[in-house]
């Protein structure tokens, strides 16, 4: 029995001795890195949400501008209900120029409507004036 304990104790030893030494980490990388790469996470996640601040105030402000300077010009009510962010600016773009053209069709045809007028009572005169100066001759 002796013999056994001698054997196996001796194995324990010598496996002991040649197992290595998990208390030596002189082969690992450097682990003051570990806080680097932490840090350069938090930052990271700071630009994203920096970013998604920033976006998010330009969809707002592109938003304000639709609702106060473009919609005014658009006809089509759908086009005005939409969102700045998504509307589809060709559409945008030949509504608002349709409306501002039928205003300035307006605006002329009632201008012209009272120039005619002007026009024909500087007509009628002209025409008076020609019939005296015709009956005087």
């Amino acid at each position: 029995m002796a013999v056994i304990f001698a054997v196996v104790g001796g194995g324990a030893v010598l496996g002991i001795a040649t197992s290595p030494d998990y208390g030596d980490y002189g082969d690992h990388s450097d682990h003051s890195d570990y806080s680097n790469y932490s840090d350069e996470a938090e930052r990271r996640q700071r630009r994203i949400e920096d970013k998604k601040r920033e976006i998010n105030s330009k969809k707002s402000n592109v938003n304000t501008y639709k609702t106060q300077s473009v919609n005014s010009y658009l006809q089509s009510s759908t086009l005005r209900e939409e969102s700045g962010v998504t509307v589809n600016l060709a559409e945008v773009r030949r509504d608002g120029d349709k409306k501002i053209s039928d205003k300035l069709n307006t605006d002329f045809n009632s201008d012209a409507a009272s120039l005619k007028h002007e026009i024909e009572e500087i007509d009628a005169v002209i025409n008076k004036i020609d019939k005296i100066l015709k009956e005087e001759e």
